[in-house]
């Protein structure tokens, strides 16, 4: 409502009475209303003195609801600590002081309150919720990887750096992976490269070359491995815990079963095979009945058999 009665005051000081249009003085009709007893009657003026007496009523008006909005402003406990709405209020009360002390000030025994100024609008105003869903966003923590695993309860080593290239026999690598997002190193061979590397069972995969693979999925992991050849380079953290990582229903080793689907990189797949080249002998104890427990039968993906790659 100040603007309004600052804009009103600056046309009625821009233009005098004989350069309004039929329009100008409609307008003014309509949108003030003057109760007559505190309040200037003068609505449409007639003279060039009611022109000023009006204008300058109406810049004043202005000057104090400017100061009242301030005041709220550092009286309200949610707009208080809004800076930037302040130096708002601030810079446009300034301005309409330098337009008010740019007019000539002349004593007017009749200096009384302009006329109310009625509010018109167009528009329906309603309370809406915000719609995340509208605007796309990144999570600024996605780089540290899945929360489960990579959380503030977890004690991790530093990252470390292993690079192993094969022979030229064609020798393995002599690992194993299981589980996606992130791979986890699920068994070691006794002095292979990876293990004359320093590569440890339960190792968590952050990194294939210049990738970061923890969102990576198992499908993924493998195909980057493949895709070094003879030269791969590991990038592995350690947790301090490994408690978590072991599972109560353990399968034995000799019952997982073998993994002889070997391919031209060196690298078998734990992918069923047509051709019967996939043993599994999983050996099973039959455990009584209880409604309130999880069946046997619906486990983890990342303890799958067929989602171990060895990579001899």
């Amino acid at each position: 409502m100040a603007l309004a009665h600052k804009h009103l005051a600056l046309g009625l000081f821009d233009r005098s009475i004989s350069e309004w249009r039929t329009e100008t003085k409609l307008a003014l009709e309509h949108i003030q209303k003057s109760d007559g007893k505190t309040q200037l009657d003068i609505i449409v003026p007639r003279e060039e003195n009611e022109r000023k007496l009006l204008a300058k009523a109406h810049l004043r008006e202005a000057l104090v609801l400017h100061e009242e909005s301030q005041r709220l402003q550092r009286m309200c406990r949610d707009l208080k600590a809004k800076q930037a709405l302040a130096k708002v209020l601030k810079r446009i009360q300034e301005s309409t002081v330098e337009d008010y002390n740019g007019i000539k000030n002349e004593d007017d025994f009749r200096e009384l309150d302009p006329p109310d100024i009625i509010a018109s609008t167009k528009f329906q105003l309603s309370i809406t919720h915000p719609d995340f869903g509208q605007h796309g966003v990144e999570d600024l923590f996605k780089s540290l990887g899945p929360v489960a695993i990579f959380s503030a309860k977890r004690h991790w080593t530093a990252p470390r750096l292993i690079q192993l290239q094969r022979g030229p026999e064609g020798e393995g690598f002599g690992f194993s992976v299981r589980g996606d997002s992130p791979v986890i190193i699920a068994a070691v061979d006794h002095n292979s490269l990876a293990d004359l590397g320093g590569m440890k069972e339960g190792d968590f995969i952050v990194g294939i070359g210049d990738k970061d693979v923890k969102w990576s999925s198992h499908e993924q992991v493998v195909r980057l491995i493949k895709q070094s050849g003879d030269f791969i380079n590991l990038k592995l953290v350690t947790p301090m815990d490994r408690n978590y990582l072991k599972k109560p229903g353990k399968i034995n080793q000799q019952d997982k079963g073998s993994v002889s689907a070997s391919s031209s990189s060196g690298i078998s797949s734990g992918q069923p095979s047509p051709a019967g080249s996939v043993t599994t002998a999983h050996v099973t104890k039959k455990l009584p009945w209880n409604p309130f427990k999880k069946s046997a039968t619906q486990r983890d993906s990342r303890d799958l058999t067929f989602d171990n790659v060895i990579l001899r």
